[in-house]
């Protein structure tokens, strides 16, 4: 079975940088943001898959 090791979470799509080397820098765009409840969801299920350690970041 899969066990997840560690997860990143990114809680908004912004960044508030404009790095010209930056391969992500479509995917910043959107400006969309996680809700508490979609985080608690995805942080559950990692659970399930054995993941040991969750980081939540605010923008890359």
């Amino acid at each position: 079975m899969f066990k997840l090791k560690d997860l990143h979470i990114r809680l908004t799509s912004s960044c508030n940088m404009s790095c010209p080397h930056c391969y992500a820098a479509d995917w910043f765009k959107d400006h969309t943001k996680l809700t508490y409840d979609e985080v608690q969801s995805i942080v559950f299920q990692a659970k399930n898959l054995g993941c040991e350690k969750v980081i939540l970041k605010r923008f890359s």
